[in-house]
């Protein structure tokens, strides 16, 4: 008997609880699940994985991996009915139902976003970030450079106009 890692599973939920959001009309395995994945993140990896060891058939779910560039299309793609679901964070998710969008969200992963700098840089501290040139995964409405942010303007530090 082969075991599934919680790696795996966790991510066929991801696959499952679209398909729950979904209409049904004659159950669930009838429907495919649009997913939104960016060409070359780590959601379409996973996605191939869910498809090696057949999770996806399994759960008698069809997976249609709607890849794109980046993950603002992913959003594009989401908002205009062209995905079921994508991965995204709580920060966008509340934004726009701030502006009245009517989405879900189920945490994907609990990793956060990590400063990384080589073991021999002058950075030390994130106060040493300030007039340095910065390179941001996750687009400008990512949570951790949003939270990044918000931790230096308590130090006084406006790093979006202080950083390049």
């Amino acid at each position: 008997m082969r075991r599934i890692s919680h790696f795996q599973i966790s991510h066929l939920l991801i696959a499952l609880l679209a398909c729950v959001g979904l209409p049904v009309s004659a159950g669930c395995a009838t429907e495919t699940v649009k997913v939104a994945v960016q060409k070359t993140g780590t959601f379409a990896w996973e996605l191939a994985v869910i498809r090696a060891h057949q999770l996806d058939k399994q759960a008698d779910i069809s997976i249609d991996a709607v890849e794109l560039a980046s993950p603002e299309a992913g959003k594009i793609a989401l908002r205009a009915g062209n995905a079921d679901i994508m991965v995204s964070d709580w920060l966008w998710v509340s934004r726009e139902r701030a502006l009245g969008a009517k989405l879900t969200f189920t945490p994907y992963s609990s990793a956060l976003g990590a400063v990384m700098v080589p073991a021999n840089s002058p950075i030390k501290t994130l106060s040493d970030l300030k007039g340095r040139k910065l390179a941001v995964a996750g687009g400008p409405l990512d949570k951790s450079w949003l939270l990044l942010q918000a931790s230096l303007k308590r130090d006084g530090i406006d790093l979006k106009s202080q950083a390049t």
